[in-house]
């Protein structure tokens, strides 16, 4: 999908029909392999992107979340939630980061993708070789301007649908984090408690449960599918423009009428198609971004809730 978006980006008007007709075209001239041409570099940069990106978000969050009043320890209460607003803060400051990281790679995967050279070593020597280190960065302020607005987007809307849509209630987020043994010692003695005689009744109790907890789960786990997906689709469709600008730089040759900045790449966009090129690639960026996204939040929310965390002191 990454692959035929590029295409449908970078390729001149009249090139594709439709994101259809660059698929049959790409796995006519190139076969399966030309649908995964540059697949090695963003399989290298994807989670240092990630890591980074999750990393100065949650550190963000974290400075702006209200402090613990010293008795609601181990009480049962909620952590209070970071304030709504703080959010998109969080998001830009990690949209800041994130070029540094996506440029390069991202270079490397549009020329391979748009078959400009046999492999990314050979398109990494190229580049620096014609263009030297700073051409590593070819495309910079348009990733900036993507991101920062794209990732502030992202996780406003992931964190607002999350807050909204049943799954991370208090309720279910303290069940989750509660550990399976706790349930289980709480369920031994409330069956001591009561004696013998109402071991049945402990039984159907504990596979009630069982069945309640199983429901949060799956309710958690479809929350974040959903709001991950859709936060994904939200991005896309709100920097799209952007996006094109920046594949269209960073895949044109040193010099040509193409090797512009960012507005005068949109102007250009513009005066070739209106919205419609603006827009260039929206259906598999779409289709991409739906599973990609929702796995990728669904993986975040599971590995916060089962991962060790450290005790503060």
């Amino acid at each position: 999908m990454d692959t035929v978006k590029v295409r449908l980006q970078a390729s001149s008007k009249g090139t594709y029909s439709g994101m259809g007709d660059c698929f049959k075209q790409i796995y006519r001239q190139q076969g399966l392999r030309g649908l995964y041409r540059g697949l090695s570099s963003p399989l290298c940069g994807v989670a240092m992107e990630n890591g980074v990106s999750f990393l100065v978000f949650s550190r963000v969050m974290e400075y702006f979340r209200p402090e613990v009043a010293p008795h609601h320890g181990s009480n049962g209460s909620q952590e209070p939630q970071t304030p709504l607003h703080a959010v998109p803060i969080a998001g830009a400051m990690a949209g800041m980061v994130l070029p540094l990281i996506l440029c390069p790679t991202e270079l490397v995967k549009c020329r391979m993708q748009m078959a400009q050279h046999t492999s990314p070593l050979a398109c990494l020597r190229h580049i620096i070789s014609s263009e030297g280190l700073p051409g590593l960065w070819r495309g910079y302020l348009p990733t900036l301007c993507r991101e920062l607005p794209g990732n502030a987007i992202f996780f406003t809307t992931y964190e607002g649908l999350r807050r909204v849509l049943p799954g991370r209630g208090a309720a279910a987020a303290a069940a989750a984090a509660k550990p399976a043994a706790t349930a289980r010692e709480e369920g031994a003695l409330g069956a001591g408690d009561e004696g013998g005689s109402s071991s049945s009744s402990s039984s159907s109790s504990s596979s009630s449960n069982a069945l309640a907890g199983v429901w949060r789960v799956a309710v958690d786990a479809g929350g974040a599918i959903l709001c991950g997906a859709a936060a994904g689709v939200v991005m896309w469709s709100a920097v799209l423009p952007l996006d094109v600008a920046k594949t269209r730089i960073q895949t044109a040759q040193p010099g040509s009428s193409m090797d512009t900045g960012v507005l005068k790449q949109l102007q250009l966009l513009w005066r070739e198609g209106g919205r419609r090129r603006l827009w260039a690639g929206y259906s598999p960026t779409v289709a991409r971004a739906v599973p990609a996204n929702a796995c990728q939040w669904l993986a975040w929310e599971f590995a916060m809730r089962n991962l060790p965390q450290a005790e503060e002191a």
